[in-house]
């Protein structure tokens, strides 16, 4: 239940205050956004949960050994993601008419949250691989939290553009969160998520600048 709400309230909002077109124009620009995520996911369940899992209690002993697989595979998204930050607004001028063109704006920021999301996944699958699954919750109620007291009065004052801002917000939330759960079983990786995080905006930021 807390996840399912974690997920959709932002849906459910959208549809309820704003116009119906802009609704599914942010939909478009929702299920791009959502590949990115879903990656991780998979990313976190075939490969760091396994590694973490086969130490059983003991799973502070492969910090070293998750850390060097954790950075090679983020960078990789983080890489892929600058990229396409860049060349979201793009791509949706491209391949869709101009009902949708409003999605170019929307899509390069719902992605740069996205990379808050990834990191929340890894951070789910490592806690999960610990028996630790009540503090996946605990980031999930995070978030809801977030976007149900944030977003309503995001988009209230300063419309879409700061309600696609809180969604990101939500996102960052929910990964200081797990976080902060992962600091207490000695493997939380801080440095290396802000110089992911740096990588991914350098990426976007020299991608944008090439392509003029």
């Amino acid at each position: 239940l807390i996840y399912f709400a974690a997920t959709s309230t932002d849906k459910a909002l959208f549809g309820a205050m704003l116009p119906m077109s802009a609704v599914g124009v942010y939909s478009v620009a929702r299920t791009f956004a959502d590949m990115a995520s879903q990656l991780a996911q998979r990313l976190g369940a075939f490969i760091v949960f396994p590694k973490i899992a086969s130490f059983g209690g003991q799973h502070h002993l492969s910090a070293d050994r998750l850390r060097h697989t954790r950075r090679h595979a983020l960078a990789m998204i983080a890489v892929g993601l600058g990229g396409s930050i860049a060349l979201a607004d793009a791509f949706i001028l491209l391949a869709y008419d101009s009902r949708y063109h409003a999605a170019a704006f929307m899509l390069p920021i719902l992605l740069f949250g996205v990379w808050f999301a990834v990191l929340a996944n890894f951070a789910e699958a490592m806690l999960l691989g610990c028996d630790r699954p009540a503090q996946v919750a605990v980031g999930n109620a995070v978030k809801f939290a977030a976007l149900a007291g944030g977003l309503p009065l995001a988009l209230g004052l300063e419309g879409l553009f700061a309600g696609l801002i809180a969604i990101g917000v939500a996102e960052a939330a929910r990964w200081l969160a797990l976080t902060r759960a992962l600091v207490r079983e000695k493997l939380a990786f801080v440095g290396d998520d802000m110089a992911l995080t740096a990588l991914l905006l350098v990426t976007a930021g020299l991608s944008k600048l090439l392509l003029g």
